[in-house]
């Protein structure tokens, strides 16, 4: 509908009166351009408007301008003007171009005014032209007949508004069997008002309430509205679709109408639509949070959705029972939270509830069900272990630790002893403000236990709590204690039962019977009969549960002694309390010995060679010996260079080392001795005989065990390799063994002339080979020296010959076969004797003059012959 393009009857009035304003206003130009001699006049013949639809916009006005001058006109412009009453007004185009005018000429002029409506005002029209011309029948062309000119014609500008009606509805849908309450809102979108406004409204396919509902609106504004309440009830489930008509007059005096038809579905509404769940069905024991989701299955919003909880079982409610959210979109759900606590002791839970709505026509609707939900229980959360259950008579101390064993923290718990058995507890109550899952407790308590008990039951009951106000539930039992008497606790004994006069040492084992530790613990002597103690007090410390320690007590026995008794006290903590034991320790002492003082060697193993003998002469009594002689009767697998001693004194229980020069040879497998010692002391003399038997350690032997020399003619300028095979036919490994070489004159070594073999395990061999080279004949021999350590670090050397024969390149002859072997020595690791080399070298060289002198005798002799 478009009010705007009707032509009413007074628009036609209007515009024959604007015509005939015109001619009026034409005539008085014409009057006023006759007597001053003004430009052509123009007249207006018609003013048409077109208003915007908006109160503030673009409106179209159209003039048709007739030209009733007699002469031509070019270059002629247009421009609307209008006057300051009029406000601020924007005219498009500024200006508009027509170019030549012929006399009586009609023009249409279009022109866009922006601004507010109405309009009602007098306006300009400015003309503009750039000369005049005239038709000339003498020259039949045109001539100019003026210049340039201007003109303005007065008109007034009236434009006035149109309504425009449009219908808008709260919701586009209804809800069938019910009646829907529906508004609807006229909305004045025009740019002028409308006035005796009839709405009647019209449903096809429903009953309107009231029927054919109408009503009359005085005026509405630009911008305004009126909103207009009926109740529809839809006959069926298709749709429903209301036409709403309007009439009125607009504010020039027109009349309007118009139309609009609204459509609007029909739809079926449930609380069956409406879904209730748990998203987690399972809980856990403790505090917790019920998630319940809310789905809305129907086609409409619901609005105040409301869950009330009526009744719980196996869980409690921690907070309000109620909760209320204002929407619910179709197809859409929410989620609540509700807070509640799980007794430990639960398996199942079920919660019941109402849901109640609103639909948007405003009815409410509700329904109710059950949430069923699955809980891990546990039965008993709460255990206690008692981590001493045996103590002794008298003031002690129990350590309990307490143990959650359930999945969630437990808050408040109170630990209640109800009975002892005869037993005094230092507190009959104790608190614990929070236990983790998992976590434990240690509370200690002092305990007062009578010396005539020998059992003791405690029982006890545990109350807790799921949060830090809501009770969980209790657990009782019972603690069974055992009581020791303190000679139980510790076991005490000497390790040995017997001891010999003189001075010794007496290991004393202490044996912690407790299930657990000691601490601080001390012995002490506190009186001895029939020995001297060298010590009295040892500072033990901590004896573990079960585990023992050994005391080592020095005693000094005296010759007459028969028996010796111990009497001790053993103190000790037990946590923070502390005890002690008495007690005795009996000893027998075994006869006396034959022997005051004993001679023993300080090894029990020699080594082969040169070396000493250290004896060790020990005093066993408390007192000092005197005038010993020491004499050995007989000496087997070594050699001594003297085979009597003597000592002034050895002191009261000391030792007397005697160093022995001795000698033994390497095929020595033991040494062994009788001796004889003689000594005085204050208040007799004596004397004591014995035998030693000590091992001899064995000692690398190096053999060489053969040689090949290749090849065996050897020639002047041709390399020879020695190879020697060496075996350690000792019981031990030779360490750093070395082969030295050592040519004679005319031999040159190519390769190395020391080779270091290390290590030679007892019962192997080894091969090690020379290179030399013969730069000219001879008859001699090369000299190999092999050096070793054995286990003790002595060096040991070995020489050993090697004879060699060398011919000339062209010549072979047959030398003198000589002699080989070799022959060992022993030295320190630093010595650096050389005597054996140089004996064979002077020897050597004194051969070689002998025979030299020999020969020259010989030939002088023969000469001498000849002379004859």
């Amino acid at each position: 509908m478009n009010p705007l393009s009707k032509t009413s009857v007074s628009k036609t009035k209007m515009a024959a009166i604007m015509v005939a304003a015109s001619l009026l206003a034409l005539v008085g130009f014409l009057k006023v351009a006759y007597a001053q001699n003004t430009p052509p006049p123009f007249v207006i013949l018609n003013e048409q408007a077109t208003p915007s639809l908006t109160p503030v916009g673009v409106s179209k006005l159209t003039l048709t301008v007739e030209y009733t001058g007699g002469y031509y006109l070019y270059d002629v412009y247009f421009q609307l003007q209008p006057t300051l009453s009029c406000g601020n007004y924007i005219i498009s185009p500024s200006s508009i171009y027509v170019g030549w005018i012929s006399p009586g000429q009609e023009l249409t002029l279009t022109y866009l005014i922006n601004g507010s409506l109405p309009i009602n005002c007098q306006a300009n029209l400015n003309v503009n032209w750039g000369g005049e011309s005239k038709y000339s029948q003498l020259t039949s062309s045109y001539v100019s007949a003026g210049g340039s000119g201007s003109t303005s014609v007065t008109l007034p500008v009236v434009i006035y508004g149109e309504p425009n009606i449009v219908v808008q509805v709260n919701q586009g849908y209804l809800i069938y069997g019910l009646i829907n309450p529906i508004t609807l809102t006229l909305i004045n979108n025009g740019s002028g008002p409308i006035y005796n406004m009839v709405v009647s409204i019209q449903a096809n396919g429903a009953y309107l309430s009231p029927s054919g509902a109408s009503t009359v609106i005085n005026h509405l504004n630009p911008g305004e509205s009126v909103q207009l309440m009926i109740n529809v009830a839809p006959t069926s489930t298709t749709s429903v679709s209301l036409t709403i008509t309007y009439s009125g007059i607009s504010q020039s005096g027109d009349s309007v109408s118009g139309s609009s038809t609204i459509s609007m579905n029909t739809l079926s509404v449930s609380a069956s639509q409406v879904t209730v769940y748990p998203l987690n069905s399972t809980l856990s024991p403790g505090p917790g949070i019920i998630e319940i989701g809310v789905r809305n299955l129907n086609l409409v919003t619901l609005y105040n959705v409301t869950i009330q909880l009526i009744s719980t079982q196996g869980l409690i409610l921690r907070g309000n029972g109620t909760i209320i959210v204002p929407s619910i979109p179709s197809g859409g759900y929410l989620t609540f939270t509700i807070p509640v606590v799980v007794p430990l002791s639960t398996t199942t839970a079920s919660v019941s509830y109402v849901l109640s709505f609103q639909l948007p026509n405003g009815y409410v609707s509700s329904g109710e069900g059950t949430l069923t939900l699955g809980i891990y229980g546990v039965t008993n959360p709460l255990s206690i272990l008692l981590l001493n259950s045996t103590i002794s008579p008298g003031l002690g101390e129990l350590t309990l630790r307490i143990l959650n064993s359930a999945s969630v923290t437990l808050y408040n718990v109170s630990l209640v002893f109800n009975s002892a058995s005869g037993l005094s507890l230092g507190s009959s109550e104790y608190n614990i403000p929070e236990l983790p899952p998992g976590g434990s407790y240690y509370i200690s308590i002092p305990v007062m236990v009578p010396s005539t008990i020998s059992t003791a039951t405690i029982s006890y009951t545990l109350y807790y709590y799921l949060t830090p106000g809501t009770y969980g539930g209790s657990v009782t039992g019972s603690l069974p204690v055992n009581v020791i008497s303190p000679q139980s606790i510790l076991t005490v004994y000497p390790l040995n039962s017997t001891i010999s006069v003189g001075n010794e040492t007496i290991p004393i084992v202490i044996r912690n019977n407790l299930g657990s530790s000691l601490s601080n613990v001390t012995f002490t002597i506190t009186s001895t009969e029939g020995a001297y103690p060298l010590m009295t007090s040892f500072n033990i410390g901590e004896i573990k549960s079960y585990s023992t320690y050994t005391v080592t007590v020095p005693l000094m026995v005296p010759l007459s002694a028969g028996s010796v008794v111990i009497n001790y006290v053993l103190t000790y903590d037990v946590g923070k309390y502390m005890s002690n034991v008495n007690g005795e320790l009996n000893l027998g002492v075994s006869s006396a010995p034959s022997i005051i003082a004993v001679v023993y060697p300080l090894n029990s193993t020699l080594n082969a060679g040169l070396g000493k003998l250290i004896l060790g002469i020990r005093n066993n009594e408390p007192v000092p010996l005197y005038n010993l002689t020491l004499i050995f009767n007989s000496v087997s697998g070594m050699s001594v260079t003297n085979t009597e001693y003597h000592i002034n004194e050895v002191g009261a229980e000391g030792t007397y080392y005697l160093t022995i020069p001795a000698a033994i040879p390497s095929s020595s497998s033991s040494v062994s001795l009788s001796y004889t010692l003689m000594y005085s002391y204050t208040g007799g003399e004596g004397n004591v005989e014995g035998q030693i038997t000590m091992s001899v350690a064995g000692l690398p032997q190096i053999l060489i065990t053969g040689y090949t020399i290749a090849p065996k003619v050897a020639t002047v300028g041709a390399d020879v390799s020695i190879s020697l095979t060496l075996v350690n036919s000792g019981p031990v490994t030779a360490n750093n063994l070395n082969v030295t070489m050592l040519t004679s004159p005319g031999l040159v070594a190519v390769s190395s002339r020391s080779i270091y073999l290390g290590s030679l395990e007892s019962q192997s061999l080894s091969n090690v080979a020379f290179t030399v080279l013969p730069v000219r004949p001879l008859n001699g021999s090369i000299i190999f020296i092999i050096t070793f350590t054995d286990q003790y670090g002595q060096l040991h050397r070995i020489y050993y010959n090697v004879p060699i024969s060398v011919f000339g390149n062209s010549t072979e002859f047959t030398g003198f076969p000589g002699s080989h072997g070799f022959f060992t020595t022993t030295i320190s690791r630093t010595s650096s004797n050389q005597h054996g080399l140089m004996a064979y070298v002077t020897i050597t060289v004194v051969a070689i003059i002998v025979v030299a002198v020999v020969i020259f005798a010989l030939r002088r002799r023969g000469g001498g012959s000849e002379g004859r």
